[in-house]
């Protein structure tokens, strides 16, 4: 068990998914039918707030985290914060603008999932979100992410707060935007398989995934030079097809370093990288085998 998780609902490491709504049940009925294809239970499932208005982000915490428990008390979620919105600056969150909206979501979850894994204001070194740290807004971004994990902390001291970024150098350099130790419990990155290269040389790609900066490798040794444990909350293969090398890595990668969970994106939505449905079936067969 890493330092400062002595009192988490998740040691070791634990699988997760992202799954589409979906019928009868929602994501959770779609949760399930991954878990009977993989051969696997008790998977932790990823969702989001809304992001298009703040009373759309209060409105749906009155009924999801809720949701969640109706249909399977067990089920642990990782739980994607917005940071800010387009009608609001980040500079603005800090001094307690949105408060009331934060505090009433973070209470609704720490009801229903009080140990609930919190990802505040996800991908902020790259410039697609309204929270970015990019263009001088490092201190802003850093500033609204701690005032925020701090309310979360007060509504449940179970939660654990992860701070995520994207593979790559992006907007901003990842290390100019880290919160600091006292209010990150994980450190995070989502990544996909994006590299055109991949098609003509997969093991030359996946070399690149290790070693590009602020890749893999920058991954591993940033989280061990804080003492936090890693996370992969967004994964997957798809963009540039089928290719068993980038999931027979990342599988090995998150099984063989300190990876506290990851969340494989098992949906067409944003992104192809549904795997369980037989678009990518030599990238299946290993994610079959070797069960990241």
């Amino acid at each position: 068990m890493w330092p400062g998780l002595a009192h988490a609902a998740i040691s070791g490491h634990k699988a997760g998914v992202y799954v589409d709504w979906g019928d009868p049940n929602g994501r959770e009925s779609n949760v399930e039918a991954f878990e009977q294809w993989l051969g696997r239970k008790g998977l932790l499932a990823l969702d989001y707030t809304p992001g298009d208005s703040w009373a759309n982000f209060t409105a749906t915490a009155a009924w999801l985290p809720g949701y969640w428990w109706q249909y399977n008390h067990n089920r642990n979620i990782v739980w994607s914060i917005q940071l800010t919105m387009e009608t609001t600056t980040l500079s603005q969150i800090t001094p307690g603008l949105q408060d009331d909206a934060f505090k009433y979501v973070a209470s609704q979850i720490a009801i229903f999932q009080p140990n609930a894994i919190i990802r505040i204001g996800w991908e902020g070194n790259g410039d697609w979100f309204p929270w970015s740290g990019a263009n001088g807004q490092q201190m802003d971004y850093i500033n609204a992410f701690r005032h925020v994990a701090k309310i979360f902390k007060a509504a449940s001291p179970g939660f654990l707060i992860d701070w995520c970024v994207n593979f790559g150098p992006n907007n901003v350099p990842a290390d100019e935007i880290y919160p600091g130790d006292d209010v990150v419990d994980v450190i995070g990155m989502d990544i996909y398989d994006t590299n055109p290269q991949s098609r003509t040389d997969p093991n030359a790609s996946w070399q690149n995934y290790l070693n590009s900066r602020y890749g893999l490798r920058w991954h591993k040794q940033f989280a061990a030079s804080h003492h936090k444990p890693m996370s992969y909350p967004e994964w997957g293969v798809g963009q540039e097809g089928d290719n068993p090398t980038f999931v027979t890595g990342m599988a090995n990668w998150i099984k063989n370093n300190n990876v506290l969970y990851n969340d494989y994106w098992n949906t067409n939505s944003a992104y192809p990288g549904m795997i369980s449905d037989g678009q990518y079936p030599k990238s299946a067969k290993v994610f079959l085998r070797l069960k990241p």
